[in-house]
């Protein structure tokens, strides 16, 4: 399941799989889901052949925040009507640990259950596995530990795994990313000998999934050593909201033993994914069931608010920022833009740390999505703290434009007590005549049910000279006012951003702000 940017869902009811590529199904998967868009059902056909081979049912019990803090799953695993397992997963509410206990039979007896122990950024730093009806205090048989290692974008590295908890670690897995925070490389030394004896490579294409995995393996048994070579493609296909729908996989490889090689007969598997876009999730800006006549977003879950921007006939039409904010959970960032030419749209986007800090100057620009036609980003940020996130608009990713269309705003993850903002509109799109009026309007929430109050200005001159010394223009003092009509009095561009604060007269150093580029051309 996955969230648009404004409140109604994407889901998908419907997976099937091709395994031989013969223009059959050779097994399916119904979804079914709850109000709230989280899944309740899941019922499998593992043939085909149009009859249920399975079961398994879902159930969350929410704490008083309105966060999951226990998860049942009951799985019918021959359709028979009777529930054969059963597995609970807990978490604390501060966040220090999460607990998997399994009824492997459910017979109302814990078979086995697991712990993973938190630092202080909410990564699991250990994993201990436990046979026996075992209670929260770790009475039973330790069997199994992972040790967790991160990078500083709290990636994990390393796992190293004991499988028998007898002290020694038997097996170690590296995990190398690129950029946006992707595996591009796993290594294993499956017996800790110091030796790989997998690797695994992937590329990804414009849309995110992986389209190239390289697989080399080493195997030693009964004194015979075997290696083998396996290359996947993968061809994959999105909808227009950028959410994919089929996915053709091609294999290829070869093993060799003894010193014979022998070539691994080619396969294809196809699988595709029906998605539907759920209209009855709540208006996360207006609080009404998701309908055409909400007025916030379209009927492709999109924004139909306009932000104008600048740079080659290309203007950053809207902008939209959503999540719960809590750490390493998920924000949602969509822009839509327009291309007075009609050429296809490519969007870039990407955030800088630590922003109302000293460090914030010197913080890199993180890429969280490189250009790609897709106009949704999905990134779960490293740690707590507040983020300046931007994206690029433009119609040909290897001529930048000087004066970029940009938008964007500050993310704020972790506890804040500043408003969030969610929403930049205007009434207008594409390039703005001067002295035409142009309405703003800005939706923001705060925590504590306080006023929040907005601060509206531009800068001229951007993409010259002149911009870095030109004064900023307050276009509307602090109100509580969430609308702004203003007239830009020459042709240029502009950057329009608007505060929001809850005390005027006390800024945060951390300002929430949102805004973007605007052209005035005759």
């Amino acid at each position: 399941m996955s969230s648009n940017a404004f409140g109604g869902a994407w889901l998908s009811p419907k997976i099937e799989t091709d395994a031989d590529a013969d223009g059959v199904s050779d097994s399916i998967i119904y979804n079914f889901y709850n109000d709230d868009c989280t899944l309740s059902e899941m019922r499998t056909d593992n043939d085909g052949d149009g009859n249920i081979d399975a079961y398994s049912y879902t159930t969350y019990t929410y704490n008083s925040g309105g966060y999951y803090v226990i998860v049942k799953l009951e799985q019918d695993l021959d359709a028979n009507g009777t529930i054969d397992q059963i597995a609970y997963t807990s978490q604390n509410t501060d966040g220090t640990r999460f607990v998997v206990e399994n009824d492997s039979d459910a017979d109302g007896t814990i078979d086995s259950f697991s712990y993973s122990f938190l630092d202080d950024a909410n990564v699991p730093t250990t994993m201990k596995y436990y046979e026996g009806s075992g209670a929260y205090d770790g009475s039973g048989t330790l069997t199994a530990v992972h040790y967790y290692t991160y990078d500083a974008q709290c990636n994990e590295i390393q796992d190293e795994y004991d499988s028998d908890a007898d002290g020694q670690v038997d097996k170690i897995t590296y995990t190398d990313y690129d950029e946006n925070c992707r595996h591009i490389t796993v290594k294993v030394d499956s017996d800790n000998d110091g030796e790989n004896d997998s690797i695994t490579q992937h590329e990804y294409d414009e849309g995110g999934l992986i389209c190239r995995t390289e697989i080399d393996k080493v195997t030693e048994a009964y004194g015979f050593k075997a290696t083998s070579h396996f290359v996947y493609e993968m061809v994959n296909t999105y909808n227009e909201s950028g959410y994919n729908t089929k996915i053709v996989t091609t294999m290829t490889g070869s093993q060799t033993m003894s010193g014979q090689t022998v070539a691994v007969e080619p396969t294809t598997i196809i699988s595709s994914t029906t998605w539907v876009y759920d209209e009855s999730a709540e208006c996360e800006q207006c609080e009404e069931p998701y309908a055409s006549e909400c007025g916030c977003v379209d009927g492709s879950g999109g924004d139909d608010g306009e932000q104008e921007g600048s740079g080659d006939g290309v203007s950053p039409v809207s902008v939209g920022i959503t999540g719960s904010f809590e750490s390493f959970e998920p924000v949602t960032v969509t822009v839509s833009g327009l291309a007075e030419s009609g050429e296809t749209l490519y969007y870039k986007f990407y955030y800088c740390a630590g922003y109302g800090t000293d460090a914030y100057e010197t913080n890199p620009w993180v890429v969280m999505q490189p250009y790609s036609t897709f106009a949704t980003c999905k990134y779960t940020f490293p740690e707590d703290g507040n983020y300046i996130v931007v994206v690029r608009v433009v119609t040909d990713p290897d001529n930048e434009p000087e004066n970029l269309p940009i938008i964007g705003g500050v993310v704020s993850i972790g506890s804040s007590n500043n408003p969030q903002i969610k929403q930049l509109s205007s009434d207008v799109s594409g390039t703005v005549s001067p002295n035409t009026p142009v309405t703003y309007t800005i939706t923001a929430s705060d925590s504590g049910g306080a006023a929040v109050y907005y601060k509206w200005f531009y800068r001229a001159g951007y993409g010259t000279d002149a911009y870095e010394t030109n004064p900023w223009v307050v276009m509307q003092p602090y109100s509580t006012s969430s609308s702004c009509q203003y007239t830009f009095p020459d042709e240029g561009d502009y950057i329009v951003v608007v505060r929001a604060v809850n005390d005027p007269d006390n800024e945060p150093a951390a300002l929430p702000i949102i805004g973007g580029t605007v052209t005035c051309s005759e």
